[in-house]
């Protein structure tokens, strides 16, 4: 009974050293800007074949940080399986962020009961929003006046639309919503140069203005 009882020791031994394998992440949009909705899709073979217990990520700044956790439950099939999921980040300040993605298996299915992990290091890059800014207008547009003082107008045709003004750096100060045409009060924004999306459910315009 001994021998027996020390091989399946051994044998469990050996299916805890197995470590998930993380193949190469997807990050979405190609090309990310201060506005841009960031999601990342992640790749992860396990040695066993089970089931997602457990997925979280969070960003930090100074330092700039986004981790994301996974978590598998450890099947009873030695046999290989793929996954492929995807974080819903957000809008991120622009910068250089460190990109941490750590994969854990569990020995159990409920709940995340950590008994091997890897983890993967990279960079992801949001530049600020000037490189979106675009000589033609993409939708029938007016902004008035410009530059601007107290208050900045807009007016398109009819069409329901987002907009948002951002700061050079990247940074949101005001976000709204309208159905053709808004009287936005910008007085109480520092002056300088600021840049303004506006965005309807087909089309999105950045221009920039200047505030007095």
């Amino acid at each position: 009974m001994k021998p027996l009882l020390l091989f399946f020791g051994l044998l469990s031994l050996s299916l805890k050293a197995q470590q998930p394998a993380i193949g190469s992440s997807t990050i979405l949009p190609t090309s990310i800007t201060a506005n841009s909705f960031v999601k990342i899709a992640t790749k992860v073979t396990t040695p066993s074949q089970g089931v997602l217990v457990d997925k979280t990520f969070s960003v930090t700044q100074n330092p700039s940080v986004i981790s994301l956790k996974i978590c598998y439950g450890s099947g009873i099939l030695p046999a290989s399986q793929s996954y492929v999921d995807t974080f819903s980040i957000g809008q991120l300040p622009a910068g250089v962020y460190s990109l941490r993605f750590k994969a854990y298996m569990s020995s159990a299915n409920q709940h995340c009961a950590k008994i091997d992990s890897n983890e993967v290091v990279s960079t992801l890059t949001v530049n600020a929003l000037t490189s979106l800014i675009q000589n033609d207008v993409v939708m029938p547009l007016m902004v008035y006046p410009n530059p601007v003082k107290d208050f900045l107008y807009l007016h398109t045709e009819g069409a329901h639309f987002v907009a948002t003004i951002y700061q050079p750096d990247g940074k949101m100060v005001k976000k709204f919503s309208s159905l053709g045409s808004e009287k936005i009060q910008v007085t109480d924004l520092p002056p300088g140069l600021y840049y303004l999306q506006i965005m309807d459910e087909e089309k999105s315009t950045v221009i920039k203005f200047l505030k007095e």
